[in-house]
């Protein structure tokens, strides 16, 4: 199996919103969570949305990948028994 790969994204300046940054959020979790909301511009942000969608994309076609694999396998090992 293949090892993951990251690709680093680096969003543009924009406005923080609702930032947990100093300490966790925990009313949905115990363990919390740091996280913030970031405001930009639609012109800022139409790369940033694209370079994200083009990497769903990839992992989307990954997975699919894998799991058809793995459906093979199953199948292989089913007729190997009859």
């Amino acid at each position: 199996m293949a090892k993951n790969s990251y690709v680093k994204v680096v969003s543009p300046v924009g406005v923080s919103q609702y930032a947990w940054l100093t300490t966790p959020d925990t009313r949905f979790d115990e363990t919390g969570h740091y996280k913030t909301n970031l405001i930009l511009k639609a012109k800022d942000a139409l790369p940033l949305k694209v370079q994200i969608d083009g990497e769903i994309k990839k992992v989307l076609l990954l997975l699919k990948r894998r799991l058809k694999e793995k459906l093979l396998n199953k199948l292989t090992v089913l007729t190997k028994m009859n």
